[in-house]
């Protein structure tokens, strides 16, 4: 892209420089080889639109110089029309059975106005002329030019809105949408109806919806998208323009945030609580404090002057209002030190620095041969900071513009469409349960718990571990120890979508499932595990007991717990208690789990005579491997 560029920029030098009739054939000689590859070029399947669409000008711009030349010394016809300060260009890109691609070429106009005005009958003739052909079409355009200020030039693209050309004729008669498929071929397929391929991706309903072509909303019936089509044309007029070639490097130009805030404040409040009077413990939920304000601190710091610098605070009923007017005063001397434009103290010292210094200290850029330096300093101290650019010393200043209405949106941001975190998990783990962890073990492999992004499994299998070791890439193992006594390696760290072992080896006894986010689980030389969605951690963690859980499952009871909150209520906040419910209805069975992939040779007679699980879950390392007749079992939870 670089030597095309280069090559335009030599042409285009040259076109002016040409006096004779043989360097006039020589030029466009030269010329004809270039358009030719970028035409190549541009019949690339896989070339980005932005790529294209700069390609597309450099051939107008081109065909535009050309044309001037010929004019001047051969004297052949022109383009289209009447007019010969116009010329119209038919450019070969990529679909060329689907899309057409032309330019009207402008050599001699000076206005953009005038152009654009003389441009559009010849536009519309051609576009007449394609609906004839194929029944409707959908035109893009984009204007494509070069800029002039003093001794710079530069070449930009302004992208035309897409509406209808004529106001009679359905959207849909010349409007289709694609399918872009990612696979060895990739290609575009036509959706013939989007809401059959959308509809069940958004809720469980059946039922037709009807889509905005234009933000993409969707409606129950046809009326209702007709009344949002109204506003929709009048909501969405901005221009859509994609970053170019040129522009495909983000930059840091925010180079006024790289200094110290001149003020900075830190406030804070105390309350005092009020018993409410219409406390009632025996209600489910209640506030019983009322937080009311008597103390109020604030403390202001100055970057630049200590002096300015100040800590106040205030006791009372009154100390509310207090903070208010201190704001009030405060907002006024900030602005008085702030406006306040002190002169430059520029000492030899720093012209020396000034007269040598060949980077700019705001963008950090070297200085050009060209380039006017300024001297940028502090208007708050008067200190001296550095040279600058004479450009970046002018915008260092915080400005700040208010657009009423948007004339072009430009897309340089990641947009993510049509991804939701929650798909992505359930995808993850229908795949490795039912591709993987069903056809390897069948029904030796039960689902004992599932949540959005982890499985707890019941399996018996003779080693698990050497199944996890010979299967490496589905596991994320980077968290087991270092030592472990399994031989675990320490691999995939971090990779998505990898299910990983959250016990890390470690023995899971028992487990408990109530509900949905409501179990407790106990492992081997850990904690026991508890959670219950609603109630809080702390009150988890100090009122409620593994045991708890069996007795709600195996008693069928239900167990409240009362917990306290702060809340915001018109603007008052109160301290409340509220109850939950640990449990309400019984959904899973408890499952004892005792694993027996640690007997000894000694313990092995025990799990002869004792016909129930091995509950001996300790033993040497070097007796780890002793084999025992009954089938092991092992549960492990397993989470993205």
């Amino acid at each position: 892209m670089e030597d095309y560029v280069r090559v335009e920029r030599e042409l285009l030098e040259q076109c002016g420089r040409v006096d004779t009739l043989g360097e006039c054939f020589a030029w466009l000689e030269r010329c004809n080889e270039c358009i030719e590859s970028l035409e190549c070029r541009a019949k690339r399947p896989r070339l980005t639109v932005g790529h294209r669409q700069s390609t597309v000008a450099r051939i107008a711009r081109l065909e535009g110089a050309r044309t001037l030349l010929e004019r001047q010394f051969v004297h052949v016809g022109h383009g289209v029309g009447d007019d010969r300060s116009l010329a119209w260009r038919e450019i070969d890109a990529a679909f060329a059975n689907r899309v057409l691609t032309g330019a009207v070429i402008n050599s001699g106009h000076i206005e953009p106005w005038q152009f654009l005005k003389d441009a559009e009958s010849v536009v519309l003739e051609r576009v007449r002329g394609a609906i004839d052909r194929h029944g409707s079409v959908k035109v893009n355009t984009a204007f494509n030019g070069e800029f002039v200020a003093g001794d710079k030039r530069t070449v930009m693209n302004i992208n035309g809105k897409n509406c209808e050309l004529y106001r009679c004729n359905d959207l849909h008669e010349w409007h289709v949408n694609l399918l872009y498929v990612q696979d060895g071929n990739d290609h575009f397929v036509w959706i013939e109806d989007l809401s059959r391929l959308v509809s069940t991706q958004i809720n469980g309903q059946k039922n037709k919806k009807y889509f905005c072509d234009r933000c993409l909303h969707y409606f129950s019936s046809n009326e209702k998208l007709e009344s949002h089509a109204v506003n929709c044309q009048k909501v969405n007029e901005c221009a859509i323009r994609l970053p170019c070639v040129e522009q495909r490097w983000l930059e840091f130009s925010k180079h006024c945030r790289k200094e110290r805030v001149p003020f900075i404040m830190y406030a804070d409040l105390e309350c005092v609580l009020r018993k409410t009077e219409d406390a009632s413990p025996s209600a489910s939920s209640y506030a019983y404090q009322r937080h009311e304000v008597y103390s109020i601190a604030y403390y202001v710091h100055c970057s630049y002057d200590g002096a300015l610098s100040e800590y106040r605070c205030r006791r009372g009923n009154d100390c509310v209002s207090w903070f208010a007017r201190q704001l009030e005063d405060l907002a006024h001397r900030v602005k008085n030190a702030i406006t306040a434009n002190r002169l430059m103290d520029f000492t030899r010292d720093d012209w020396r620095r000034f007269d040598s210094a060949t980077y700019c200290h705001i963008c950090e850029r070297p200085f050009a041969p060209g380039d006017e330096r300024a001297r940028d300093h502090c208007h708050l101290t008067g200190r001296y900071r550095g040279p600058a650019h004479k450009g970046c010393n002018v915008n260092y200043k915080v400005l700040i513009a208010v657009e009423l209405r948007k004339l072009e949106v430009k897309l340089d941001k990641p947009i993510y469409m049509g991804m939701c975190i929650l798909d992505i998990s359930k995808m993850c783990l229908y795949e490795f349960h039912h591709e993987y962890m069903t056809p390897l073990f069948r029904d030796r492999c039960r689902i004992v718990y599932t949540d959005t992004d982890n499985l707890i499994y019941h399996i018996e299998c003779d080693d698990v571990y050497e199944t996890m070791k010979r299967d490496i890439d589905r596991f994320d193992t980077s968290d087991y120890p270092a030592n472990n006594a399994y031989g675990m390696p320490l691999a995939n760290k971090k990779v998505p979508g990898l299910m990983k072992d959250e016990n890390n080896g470690a023995i899971m006894t028992e487990f408990v499932g109530l509900r949905a986010k409501m179990y407790a689980l106990r492992v081997d030389g850990k904690r026991d595990t508890k959670k219950a969605k609603g109630v809080k951690s702390s009150v988890v963690a100090r009122t409620i007991s593994f045991e708890d859980y069996t007795r709600c499952l195996n008693d069928d009871i239900e167990m409240t717990r009362r917990q306290a909150c702060i809340r915001s209520k018109l603007h008052r906040v109160y301290t409340g208690c509220w109850n939950n419910k640990t449990k309400q209805k019984v959904i899973r069975s408890t499952c004892t789990l005792l694993v027996c992939t640690r007997c000894t040779t000694a313990q092995h007679s025990q799990c002869q005579r004792d016909p129930a699980p091995c509950r001996y879950t300790s033993c040497p390392t070097d007796t780890f491997r002793t084999p025992c007749l009954y089938r092991r079992t092992y549960h492990a939870i397993l989470s993205l």
